[in-house]
């Protein structure tokens, strides 16, 4: 994931709930929102989710999450 085009901190608190509680149709919607703006960040967590690896997904938003706060 390119670090240097993040979304706003909020949106990636959201996808990280989204998928503390594993509510894949939610992330996908998000995702979908996200496309327009920051559509590479989309892309790359899109990837991941469709290849159910939401373990990838965690790490890489909680490296997000560090690097925006």
């Amino acid at each position: 994931v390119d670090m240097t085009s993040l979304p706003p901190l909020q949106h990636i608190d959201d996808l990280h709930q989204l998928g503390l509680i594993g509510y894949v149709r939610g992330i996908e919607i998000k995702l979908d929102e996200l496309m327009a703006t920051h559509g590479d960040f989309a892309a790359a967590l899109r990837k991941l989710v469709r290849e159910f690896d939401l373990k990838q997904y965690m790490t890489v938003l909680e490296a997000c999450r560090e690097r925006r706060s």
